[in-house]
């Protein structure tokens, strides 16, 4: 319709109705242009009027990357969405198109499922104001490997405010030593924080009152101050001044942001452990960390719009650990006993003999402290002095009646 109504009043020039000044002042044109136009009327007619391209466009995509990016989608990347397909070819492949160019494309070829969009319920969220001050944590259990044998259970610190994943790890297990595996990482990277938010875990919140069964005092300890049962993580943590705050039961709403995460990494995490070829937990791991170290520094979040390594540097309320502070100390289990008189202890079913060193010969009806470290080391101390190191197998429990998952089997 432009160029039919260029023509018009191209013609009204021709037909002397109309000057060359005032065609170019209605057509908002210059004169010379307006000459332009009068050429390729004469030559072409009004189809000369049309835009017609000259040259390709420099965002016009040859056949060639055509044909090699849908031989990538239908062969290795079939499984991927499209933000991961996107990420994927810029980050291997050195191919950089847009997502809607990506979509366009792979729902001509039928390699793309139309999904209708659900109008979403919009909740206030919160949201602690600065770095540091919140640190939430679980784990996610899910066949991360669809060639692992058992589901492998992903234990993750995820920074409330910025978003940051401060640590991560795989487990076969989700026990004690574990987890306080997590936040050694965690806060030996970053510091300690101002609060731990988790749920009801009996690793985290053990009920208050003596345990029924033997075998939970693995991960329980009866604190002589409260006069109550507190677990060995809960004691490990609030020994570095660290406050333990508890999700309401069966309200997942209030761990919205790290269950949110982990819907995120059984999307992206799995298809990069399966594109790695990865079979054992170890090389599960170094992916991990990889994958973390690109989330925290790379990823744009879709609610802050913001990438968490710079959102974390921004008035951070993480507090630096103390050069004195070994925890090693700190995080370990730890349970005390009376030694007999034949100078040994009995530590689940198991009697360990303290031999005679230069702080004392015999440490008979003395009051004795066992640590289990990281590393499945128990050590035995008294008053702050190591006076006995052996290799610790736990005890296998064939039934645990809140789940398999409590004790590390080892």
């Amino acid at each position: 319709m432009k160029a039919v109504k260029r023509a018009e009043v191209l013609h009204e020039i021709d037909a002397g109705r109309m000057t060359s000044s005032e065609a170019a002042q209605l057509m908002k044109l210059s004169r010379r242009h307006v000459r332009r136009l009068r050429r390729k009327l004469e030559q072409h007619g009004t189809a000369g009027l049309c835009f017609q391209r000259e040259h390709r466009s420099p965002q016009c995509v040859s056949d060639l990357e055509r044909a090699q990016i849908l031989a990538l989608r239908r062969e290795p990347y079939r499984a991927l969405n499209l933000s991961h397909f996107r990420d994927r070819l810029k980050e291997v492949h050195g191919i950089h198109r847009s997502h809607e160019f990506y979509r366009t494309l792979f729902l001509q070829e039928k390699l793309v499922d139309r999904v209708q969009k659900r109008k979403k319920k919009h909740r206030k969220r919160f949201e602690a104001p600065r770095p540091g001050i919140l640190i939430q944590r679980d784990t996610s259990i899910h066949l991360w490997v669809p060639g692992a044998k058992q589901a492998w259970r992903l234990i993750v610190d995820l920074d409330d405010h910025s978003r940051f994943i401060t640590a991560a790890l795989f487990s076969h297990h989700d026990d004690v030593l574990s987890n306080m595996e997590v936040s050694w990482m965690s806060i030996s990277s970053k510091g300690t924080p101002f609060a731990y938010y988790t749920d009801n875990n009996p690793i985290y919140n053990p009920l208050n009152k003596k345990p029924k069964c033997g075998m939970y005092t693995f991960y329980r300890m009866r604190s002589k101050e409260e006069q109550d049962t507190i677990s060995q993580w809960k004691r490990a943590v609030k020994e570095l001044g660290i406050e333990c705050i508890h999700s309401t039961p069966y309200q997942p709403q209030g761990k919205g942001k790290i269950e949110r995460l982990f819907r995120f990494m059984q999307d992206r995490l799995v298809n990069e452990l399966i594109l790695s070829k990865v079979t054992t937990i170890d090389e599960a791991n170094k992916i991990l960390q990889r994958w973390v170290a690109w989330y925290n520094t790379c990823h744009v979040h879709s609610v802050t719009k913001e990438v968490p390594a710079a959102r974390i540097k921004n008035n951070s309320a993480f507090s630096k650990l103390p050069k004195k502070i070994n925890l090693e100390n700190i995080f370990c289990i730890k349970h005390t006993r009376l030694v007999k008189a034949d100078n040994t202890i009995s530590f689940e079913g198991k009697t360990y003999q303290i031999e005679r060193n230069a702080h004392r010969i015999s440490y008979a009806k003395a009051q004795v402290e066992i640590r289990i470290n990281l590393a499945r080391k128990l050590k035995i101390y008294y008053q702050n002095h190591e006076i006995g190191a052996f290799l610790y197998k736990l005890k296998e429990f064939k039934s645990l009646p809140t789940g398999e998952d409590i004790l590390p089997l080892y």
